[in-house]
């Protein structure tokens, strides 16, 4: 329990950090960050195991069958390794067309417009 309270800590006080940014969109995602944190460690080291204390385990389900489990990603690894030549090539397409798209976004947002115009960047 003691790895896990420093690992949120030292989480929370890294995106508290943030803080100490000029550009308000970065320090907002810092307190909101860190305040999830909070509210997750919260909820995985005291909310959690009193509601288990409170209710106790909920009851197993019968297990479904092995083969059934997996059926889809059997069927999909089976074609896989069945066309080998096919999966290659339809993943090379789907790289280059990634990288080819990739070069064709554009974002329309500059930090510099969130700054007072007599600001000393400017």
């Amino acid at each position: 329990m003691e790895a896990g309270c420093n690992d949120f800590s030292n989480n929370c006080v890294g995106f508290i950090s943030l803080l100490t940014s000029q550009v308000y969109p970065i320090k907002y995602f810092g307190v909101f960050t860190a305040f999830g944190i909070m509210a997750a460690m919260l909820f995985s080291l005291a909310i959690i195991p009193a509601g288990i204390m409170i209710f106790g385990l909920p009851k197993q389900k019968l297990k479904v069958k092995e083969e059934d489990n997996h059926k889809f990603a059997h069927m999909v690894a089976t074609n896989v390794l069945k066309y080998k030549s096919i999966s290659i090539i339809a993943t090379i397409i789907i790289v280059v067309i990634s990288i080819v798209g990739n070069g064709k976004v554009w974002i329309n947002s500059s930090f510099l417009d969130k700054f007072e115009k007599d600001s000393v960047l400017f």
